[in-house]
């Protein structure tokens, strides 16, 4: 992902987000590596420092992001979302972009790679939020 993308969510920060029925209170990145950082949204501070994204939340000691190394950002409700890669679990799920945009919604990993070209997704089932990766 590129400087701009991430720069644009720090600004998104100040407003209040509201989705699905829950009111959207984290935010989670994900690094190029795997690697995870989960910040709440209430009183969350981001501010771009040269390639550096600086993270400081409500309670707690800033946070230093590389924006090269970040991969994905994520808002959600933080009440069953998590970072990471999932199998096909062969149940129904909607993706959404990682802007936030209904892609659609599909029974099978395999249907939606059919449909979809290669990238990062946002997975909504009814066990939780996790990342899709479409290669």
């Amino acid at each position: 992902m590129n400087k701009t993308f991430f720069v644009a969510v720090a600004m998104l920060c100040g407003v209040s987000f509201s989705c699905l029925g829950g009111d959207i209170n984290t935010l989670s990145f994900m690094g190029k590596s795997g690697e995870a950082w989960r910040f709440q949204l209430d009183a969350l501070k981001m501010q771009p420092q040269g390639d550096d994204l600086v993270i400081t939340p409500a309670e707690g000691a800033p946070c230093t992001l590389k924006l090269n190394q970040l991969a994905l950002a994520l808002f959600s409700d933080g009440s069953s979302s998590k970072v990471g890669t999932v199998a096909d679990s062969g149940k129904p799920f909607t993706l959404y972009s990682v802007m936030g945009l209904c892609v659609g919604s599909f029974p099978s990993v395999v249907e939606a790679r059919r449909a979809l070209p290669a990238g990062v997704y946002v997975m909504k089932t009814d066990s939780g939020t996790s990342k899709l990766v479409l290669k």
